[in-house]
Order: structure tokens, then sequence, then C-alpha cells
């Protein structure tokens, strides 16, 4: 009869002990769980590389080289003006910088033989800067007649068409450089600091269903008061040309709390 009172004991102890355990296990698994912090943030794309190119002369469109979605080199011509004004500056710069040249030399031969005064030759010095200065602006401006790629890429819009006067600062045609793209994307306060500059995150992109790596550039050191989160940027190859400006996507951020 001991005997099996003893075994009761054992076996109740036994139970108890594995009770406990089992109570134990669950609290520190739902505590882990609830210290483990998630947050789905909204990424948009945009290309690296914008621009709107504007005229630096007012003249008449002679030839748009690129379309919209069209590839250009970089330094390639997008827009050519009527030059012919331009060119006809040009010349006439150069003539009264050989005769400005020519008066200046003539005058410096002179001086140098004390017969010319020194407002004579320095009226000659001083209009032999104005022709070059002038040859230059004329230069500056022929150029300006052809409107050249800044960098490899794409046109995104036409904003004139051929035979139309543009005048002087007028936006001519938007283009882009996509083969990186800047990943925008804005990080809740508690998430921020678990984010460093050249960590690598995934971004899974709308519409395509696929997960692209992404390296953080760029993080700001200041919260924006309206939405308690910080503004981040980083990039992501596209020398496949999948992706492009206006695409948006989610970066699945994780931490525990505490860490």
């Amino acid at each position: 009869m001991k005997r099996k009172r003893n075994y009761y004991i054992c076996f109740y102890v036994i139970i108890l002990v594995s009770v406990i355990l089992f109570n134990t296990y669950s609290a520190n698994a739902q505590e882990g769980t609830a210290n483990k912090l998630s947050e789905k943030v909204l990424v948009v794309l945009h290309p690296l590389k914008s621009a709107t190119l504007s005229a630096e002369v007012p003249s008449v469109v002679k030839k748009i080289h690129h379309e919209m979605g069209e590839k250009f080199m970089e330094k390639e011509v997008l827009i050519d003006f009527d030059s012919k004004f331009y060119l006809a500056d040009n010349k006439k710069a150069n003539a009264l910088l050989t005769y400005a040249n020519t008066v200046y030399k003539t005058n410096q031969k002179l001086y140098n033989q004390k017969s010319v005064s020194d407002v004579e030759f320095a009226k000659a010095k001083a209009d032999l800067d104005v022709a070059k200065a002038n040859l230059s602006i004329a230069s500056k401006k022929l150029s300006a007649c052809s409107i050249r790629a800044p960098y490899h890429g794409r046109v995104v819009k036409l904003l004139v068409k051929e035979n139309e006067l543009v005048q002087q600062g007028q936006p001519l045609i938007e283009i882009v450089d996509d083969q990186i793209m800047r990943a925008k994307f804005h990080v809740p306060l508690g998430f921020n600091g678990h984010l460093d500059i050249g960590q690598i995150l995934n971004v899974k992109v709308r519409g395509i269903n696929k997960i692209f790596k992404c390296k953080i550039t760029h993080i700001s050191p200041q919260m924006e008061s309206n939405t308690s989160t910080f503004q981040m940027f980083a990039e992501i190859d596209n020398t496949s040309n999948i992706l492009q400006g206006g695409m948006t996507g989610e970066i699945m951020l994780t931490h525990s709390e505490g860490n």
C-alpha cells in the first residue's frame, strides 16, 4: 500500500513539473513573438538621373533626332536648331577679332617707338580683349544650336516640334538615365536605427512580382513630424531595363524590440 502511494506521488510530481515547464516555454515563446516587430513600407522607383533640357538661345527647331522612348548616347545630338544667324554672327566675331589683333600689334610697335600715347595703346588692348570675349560668346551661341545629351539614356517626352520657334529658356525635351533606379521610401520611427547606408534590402516590385536587391545610399537625419518617418533612398541595378520610373513596390522591415 505504501509502495502504491509513493508511486502516485511520483506520478503527480512528474505531471506538475511537466506543466510548469510547458507554461514557462509557452510564455517565453509568446514574449519572443511579441518582441518581434515588422513593418511593410511602400517604395516608389525613379531613374537616378533625369533632366529637362532647355533652349539656351532663341531659334527655330530644325531637326529632332530622337523620339519618345528612343535610346541615345552621351554627347549625341538630340535636337538641332537653325544656326544660320549664329553662324554668321560667329564669322563676324572672328573677323572683328582679326582686325582688333592687327590694330593691337601695330599700336604695340608704335608704342615701343614712343609714337602713340599710353591711352591709345590701352584702347587697342581693350578692343582686342572685347573682340575675344565677343567671339567666345558667339561660339557659345553657335554651339547651343545643337542640344546634346549629357549622359546615356532615353527620351521621356518631347516638348517641341520641328519648325517651331522656341525662346531662350524654353523646355525642349525630358530625358532619363534609368540604368540605375532610385528607390524612395519612408521608414517608421523605431526602425530607422536598425538600417545603415550600404545595407542591402529586398524590394518586391508590384506588377512584375519580382524581388530586387537594393542598397541604401541616403538616410535623412531628420524625422518628418507629420508622419513620424525618416526618408531613405536606395539604388537598384536596372541594366536589364525591367524597371521603369513610377513603379511601386514593398520592403518588409523586421527587427527585435530592445535590440
